[in-house]
């Protein structure tokens, strides 16, 4: 607990935290200003389907206050000779970045459908619920990869470049690839959990089989990355 604690007062005290969300809030809004549509759900998923392409360029900021600056400052350090238990201490700060991300990805939701109530009218919330629900596997695939990119890479800055860039044009660069020169693996462009992120706005015109290969593959995913990430950990000598 007492790690939690730690994490969660750096958090606030370094106000990049607290600043990334009211960004994320006002790129709610600004994006509803701008939107020309007249119908209210409609509306919502445009401005939807635009900030998850920003969304990866704030989780950074998640990724890099909970285990970025550990390496950097090296205060895992002085955790580790505290006697606390790595396994106790990685769980505890995945948790963590997995709830910032949720949180992350709500407040910007939130304030989306706040924006389009008030500007173009109603619509029904169960709708924007089951697009995030549907979300949250992915969600958890992404807080395992971007756990393990920082761990990997010790150097912050270059851990979130490798991310924002994976993030930005990784997925339409495997999907090219796939579709260009392994066109027996075309399912798996249903698997990437960036693109896929955007795709499930449009959660009632999706097939079935298809939404049930997002879904999976996230879970999966989020699993493999939790695993990796965490045999690293256990395993990594710091200095």
């Amino acid at each position: 607990m007492s790690t939690l604690k730690a994490d969660i007062y750096r958090i606030y005290k370094g106000k990049l935290g607290v600043i990334s969300l009211i960004f994320l809030a006002l790129i709610g809004v600004f994006f509803t200003l701008i939107s020309k549509e007249k119908n209210a759900f409609e509306a919502l998923k445009g401005v939807l389907q635009f900030g998850n392409t920003l969304l990866p360029i704030f989780l950074t900021n998640i990724f890099m206050i909970v285990w970025g600056n550990e390496f950097t400052y090296r205060t895992i350090n002085n955790v580790l000779v505290t006697g606390k238990k790595r396994a106790s201490i990685f769980t505890v700060k995945y948790l963590l970045a997995l709830m910032l991300t949720v949180v992350f990805a709500l407040v910007f939701m939130t304030s989306a459908s706040i924006a389009i109530y008030f500007k173009v009218g109603s619509f029904q919330v169960i709708d924007v619920l089951k697009i995030f629900a549907v979300q949250l596997p992915i969600y958890f695939a992404i807080t395992s990869f971007g756990v393990l990119i920082f761990i990997l890479i010790p150097t912050t800055y270059v851990a979130v470049a490798v991310f924002v860039s994976l993030a930005m044009i990784g997925d339409n660069f495997i999907s090219t690839l796939i579709s260009s020169y392994l066109s027996n693996w075309e399912k798996l462009i249903d698997t990437l959990f960036f693109k896929n992120l955007q795709i499930v706005v449009n959660l009632k015109e999706i097939p079935e089989e298809t939404l049930r290969i997002i879904i999976t593959s996230g879970i999966i995913y989020g699993i493999i990355g939790f695993i990796i990430a965490y045999s690293l950990f256990n395993t990594k000598e710091f200095k």
